[in-house]
């Protein structure tokens, strides 16, 4: 009996083991996915460059007088609008003896010159509806102004100035 019972367990693990080994998964290979992504930062950096001092002529005036240079970088795809404003409306300032108002004021980025009429105190000088401006080496304006002789003769000797501000805004 005992060897009865011992042959039926033996075929029943036997059975057991074979169904288990049938009825196990196959192992089969995963798979997944994902986005691989990047972003462009935002680029909007306007910087100005004042000349170094300059002689008034009262004589022949300054016709072209270098103003400095403007650099912008902008990646705006809709554009960006550059505007200066000037604290003394268009003049170089003496506190002590006055005004010297200069004219002619333009950017030249050597797409042509841009007149700007400053005397207000503020005006647009480029206001672009595209991307422009977005490499590495960005737009570089030269800004000149004209300052008649007849303005600057008989002036006291002296420093007159005006601060420039160029605001650079994204649309």
């Amino acid at each position: 009996m005992f060897n009865n019972i011992f042959r039926r367990t033996l075929a029943a693990s036997a059975l057991l083991i074979g169904a288990s080994v049938w009825v196990a998964p196959i192992a089969k290979a995963a798979d997944d996915n994902g986005t691989v992504s990047g972003e462009v930062a935002a680029i909007n950096t306007v910087d100005y460059t004042a000349p170094n001092q300059f002689t008034l002529d009262p004589t022949n005036g300054n016709t072209d007088q270098d103003f400095g240079s403007v650099v912008i970088q902008n990646n705006d795809n809709d554009g960006w609008t550059l505007t200066v404003t000037s604290t003394n409306n268009g003049n170089l300032n003496n506190a002590t003896f006055g005004n010297i108002p200069y004219t002619d004021f333009e950017a030249n980025r050597g797409a042509g010159v841009i007149d700007v009429t400053i005397t207000g105190g503020a005006d647009t000088i480029e206001d672009v509806a595209a991307l422009t401006c977005a490499d590495s080496t960005g737009c570089t304006y030269a800004i000149t102004a004209d300052i008649a002789g007849a303005a600057i003769d008989g002036m006291a000797a002296g420093v007159y100035s005006d601060l420039l501000t160029f605001t650079l805004t994204s649309k």
